[in-house]
């Protein structure tokens, strides 16, 4: 039996934590693939570069987490970017080298810190806290920014995907 909320006069049921928690778990097994069906001989392999810009397999995996850590927190101030890759994101030429401090075993690690952190977080917050606003003040609700942050995930392993499919490799199997 569901418990119904008042919101902005509809009525919402609660199984918001439980989806969101069953979507997240979901998610996470598709990233799970993205290691699983590599092996490093593709984990460095460039997607594009220019004098600009540089970006690779690894790198969008350890950019999932990273945001995923960002969004997961209550508040955006003191996040240090790119502290667990020694990266500086603004310096393409920091990341064509920090890129190979991205190994299997950091992505695979910081996985399950990043899914450990999300489930704990989901399994502990009332469905009348989600839709409470936080720090993030460009989300109207916690609920919202964890939906931006699934969209945002599921993004770029849609990206992963096509790699894979370019590369004549197994793509990822839908849940």
């Amino acid at each position: 039996m569901f418990s119904i909320y008042s919101f902005g006069g509809f009525k919402i049921a609660k199984a918001f934590t439980e989806s969101l928690l069953g979507q997240f778990t979901k998610s996470w097994n598709l990233f799970q693939q993205t290691i699983d069906k590599v092996d490093e001989s593709n984990w460095f392999q460039l997607y594009y570069q220019n004098s600009e810009n540089y970006w690779c397999y690894a790198l969008t995996l350890y950019h999932i987490l990273e945001t995923s850590e960002f969004y997961i927190r209550s508040n955006p101030e003191g996040m240090e970017w790119g502290k667990r890759g020694n990266i500086q994101w603004d310096k393409s030429n920091n990341l064509k080298n920090a890129v190979k401090t991205i190994t299997m075993n950091l992505i695979i690690e910081y996985q399950t810190e990043v899914q450990q952190s999300i489930s704990s977080f989901l399994k502990n917050i009332t469905d009348s806290q989600i839709l409470e606003q936080d720090d993030f003040t460009w989300f109207p609700s916690i609920f919202d920014k964890l939906l931006y942050l699934l969209r945002h995930n599921l993004m770029h392993l849609g990206e992963i995907n096509k790699y894979l499919r370019d590369l004549n490799l197994p793509r990822l199997s839908w849940e």
